[in-house]
């Protein structure tokens, strides 16, 4: 298991996340996979985020979303339309985001282009406090038995120089 500790005491620096082996990341209990990714903190990750409860941002505080749904087109391209009214109360510089796509019995499906489960989406501001965010039947990527997509984190970067990830949680079908 490790090489720098004896029998006795790899299990003092092991991750205290259940069923994992691996070391601890610096001070904290949770190694780098199990550990929030705020730099500086220690505690354990959320379920399906990268962030602890403590850093994790409810991005329907930020955003207001109106619209979210795809479309088809005749060669499985995924046309997404996504609007939502900043009340962040900052202006933004970009919103960023992944997609991942499902078929109509919940399997997880892949981008035809990129052979990847995620696609990534940005819409580019800058974006004024109290207007719309706004991406209308932007192709963005190829799954012609694509049934569902969802949205999980949102990160939006200010152009005052400083960004929020949090979870958004919206999905169409």
């Amino acid at each position: 298991m490790y090489d720098k500790y004896c029998s006795k005491h790899e299990t003092a620096h092991q991750c205290i996340k259940s069923g994992c082996e691996n070391e601890r990341y610096g001070s904290g209990f949770y190694c780098s996979e199990h550990k929030c990714a705020k730099s500086g903190c220690t505690n354990e990750k959320g379920w399906l985020s990268d962030y602890c409860s403590t850093h994790t941002v409810n991005m329907r505080d930020r955003m207001d979303v109106s619209l979210f749904y795809f479309d088809l087109n005749s060669a499985g391209g995924i046309k997404l339309t996504f609007k939502a009214r900043n009340k962040s109360g900052k202006e933004i510089k970009y919103v960023r985001f992944d997609i991942t796509m499902q078929n109509a019995v919940g399997d997880r499906l892949r981008d035809d282009i990129s052979d990847s489960y995620t696609i990534p989406v940005e819409i580019i501001g800058p974006i004024a406090s109290g207007s719309q965010i706004e991406l209308s039947k932007e192709l963005v990527g190829y799954c012609d038995n694509c049934a569902r997509i969802d949205i999980d984190d949102v990160t939006i970067v200010y152009m005052d120089g400083t960004s929020e990830t949090g979870r958004l949680g919206y999905y169409a079908d």
